[in-house]
């Protein structure tokens, strides 16, 4: 993604640096160039981690995703706001904590709207995967923290 929107806003990835510091160049360079803050958007953050959750490289890849979203503590002038959805809560476990102002909205009725689905969403969507699903069952368990099956979503 980065390499994607560094040719698409003209900026030259620096070999000679790291590539959270071209992370960190590349998004102050947008908000120059367009005379406007960043808005990201990353979703599925928790997928590299649960993709080796059994092994080894878990601790490395955590360590990795922790360093990129430090960069974005230093660039509340340039950012509007970061949208970060995920399934897990490793919020929780440090995996943000170079962030300012973590939210987890997934239970705000405020943000309920995006935030997983509703009932009606449910079976309308996904209506030939429930044939042999206890809807009754899939409520108690998702749909009554606030009237949506969840996802984890932050706003920093």
């Amino acid at each position: 993604m980065i390499l994607r929107y560094s040719e698409k806003y003209d900026y030259e990835i620096k070999e000679n640096l790291s590539v959270y510091i071209n992370w960190k160049l590349l998004i102050e360079h947008i908000s120059e160039k367009t005379k406007k803050q960043v808005v990201i958007l990353v979703d599925e953050y928790d997928k590299p981690i649960l993709d080796l959750i059994d092994k080894e490289e878990v601790y490395e890849i955590r360590e990795m995703l922790k360093a990129f979203y430090s960069v974005l503590k230093v660039l509340d002038r340039y950012i509007e706001f970061v949208i970060v959805t995920g399934v897990s809560k490793f919020a929780k476990v440090s995996l943000f904590s170079g962030l300012n102002q973590l939210e987890d909205i997934s239970l705000s009725k405020e943000y309920g709207d995006i935030c997983g689905y509703t009932q009606e969403e449910l079976e309308h969507y996904f209506k030939e995967y429930l044939d042999n699903v206890n809807i009754e069952e899939v409520r108690k368990w998702y749909i009554s923290y606030n009237s949506h099956i969840l996802c984890s979503l932050y706003f920093i």
